[in-house]
């Protein structure tokens, strides 16, 4: 066996993980680290990475990666014994905590797999003492026992929490609610009775879980089948309810699914994942929103009184800017190479200015022959074909009539040994009017281009 050893943020703290023939690093818990002194230092080429709680831990593990600037980004739960494959980059850090503890491990070449195992000495060695009390890394689903929480740390979307709940918005078939518990935000959900069944899936700043109504063992493990293709899933029951909680890819694909099957024990529930998309978005939207809307919204009693954004005179009209964008990239038409097809795309999540120049430059490059100056894709910036393998969007920032999203995508061209992968950011601008929210400029972060050269190169 051999180890592998480094040093967490600016030398604050040092670690090594073995790693057997079968290349799986094994790192163990301590103190959590403070905010920022631990973080992603690198991009390295793409690799998968099979992640995976040992038998021996004490209850489930949140599983987050820390970002370039410190801050964890929540991948799901792992219960015991479980394990979960991701797509990452060599020199990612990724951390593991039970609540009390974490355990760290930087991405590797040549680690297949990453197991976070106990170390006897982990559950009960202090923090290090310290002229003033240190800041624990902001990890936003690891919270103290007691009130509404359950026993992983973070809300249940069923049970005794749904007492607190009121109306945030309606979005197709589904009623999206906000929960509060103690006077504290909880968690926004969103219910439907898609086949005749009562269905809920939501989130609570930590986790996504989906519920059914169905008896289950208090911890249980069954499988989701989304069109076809089948995943393990564990969750636990609460009063009547089974709550699966879900990882990124599954969300991912129930937003883009027909139809789901979830077994729970012996029971199948069949069910068809009609607006589950359009259900998904708006519960984002409602976390990063916190429940509040405008105004007219119920505040829970014990609730800070923090005075809502003003109500645009649009408000309500069509999607929210982050159901928008995340539309544009789920829309097959985006790479349509019918200028028809592609103008209809365009009207429906770019503003009235950009269509108008738009189609008088396709109008132009019919009439000259020749290529026209938005000869790029609207989602890249580039001219290459790219196969775009996944995408992250931040929660719209809102002011007023303005918003802003930036998005990472990865990408992937060639096959074989040509193959090549690598990510691209980009920055939408968007405005809210009379047909609700609509794009008006994307900012190409590789090369400081946008739309708005577009603009200047059409004379608008």
């Amino acid at each position: 066996m051999k180890l592998a050893c480094g040093i967490l943020g600016a030398g604050l703290i040092a670690f090594c993980a073995s790693a057997d023939a079968q290349s799986t690093l094994s790192p163990t818990f301590e103190a959590c680290q403070p905010t920022g002194s631990v973080r992603t230092e690198q991009d390295g080429r793409p690799t998968r990475i099979t992640f995976r709680a040992d038998r021996t831990v004490n209850g489930a593990l949140n599983l987050f990666w820390i970002d370039h600037s410190g801050e964890a980004k929540p991948y799901g739960r792992l219960a015991p014994g479980q394990s979960i494959e991701i797509n990452t980059y060599l020199g990612h850090m990724w951390m593991a905590t039970d609540g009390s503890s974490c355990a760290y491990q930087q991405v590797e070449a040549g680690a297949r797999s990453i197991t976070f195992v106990v170390d006897a000495t982990s559950a009960t060695t202090p923090a290090p003492a310290t002229s003033r009390p240190q800041q624990r890394l902001a990890v936003p689903s690891i919270v103290q026992p007691g009130g509404g929480k359950n026993s992983y740390g973070g809300y249940d979307i069923v049970g005794p929490n749904q007492s607190g709940e009121r109306p945030y918005a309606p979005v197709r078939d589904w009623g999206v609610n906000a929960s509060w518990v103690g006077g504290a935000f909880a968690y926004c959900a969103a219910e439907a009775q898609p086949g005749g069944r009562v269905l809920r899936i939501g989130y609570d700043s930590g986790q996504w879980q989906l519920a059914v109504q169905a008896e289950a063992d208090p911890d249980w493990s069954g499988t989701l089948d989304i069109d076809g293709r089948q995943v393990s899933v564990s969750g636990a029951a609460v009063d009547g309810w089974a709550i699966a909680w879900l990882q990124r890819e599954d969300l991912s694909r129930l937003g883009q699914g027909q139809q789901a099957n979830l077994s729970v024990g012996r029971a199948y529930h069949d069910f068809p994942l009609t607006g589950m998309a359009a259900a998904i978005t708006k519960v984002e939207e409602c976390v990063q929103r916190r429940g509040v809307v405008t105004s007219a919204n119920p505040r829970p009693p014990g609730q800070a009184t923090t005075p809502p954004p003003v109500p645009s005179q649009f408000a309500g009209v069509g999607p929210g800017p982050d159901e928008l964008v995340a539309a544009m990239f789920r829309d097959r038409d985006v790479d349509s190479q019918n200028n028809a097809t592609r103008l209809r795309y365009y009207e429906r999540y770019l503003s009235r200015r950009l269509n108008r120049l738009i189609a008088e430059d396709f109008a132009r490059s019919a009439r000259d022959r020749e290529p026209g100056r938005l000869d790029f894709s609207l989602l890249s910036g580039m001219q290459d074909a790219l196969e775009r393998t996944g995408v992250q969007l931040t929660p719209a920032a809102i002011q007023g009539d303005r918003a802003t999203i930036t998005g990472t995508v990865m990408w992937q061209f060639g096959s074989g040994r040509d193959r090549q992968t690598g990510r691209y950011r980009l920055r939408f601008q968007l405005e809210q009017g009379d047909r609700g929210w609509r794009v008006i400029d994307i900012g190409y972060l590789q090369d400081d281009g946008s739309l708005r050269s577009l603009l200047r190169m059409l004379g608008g």
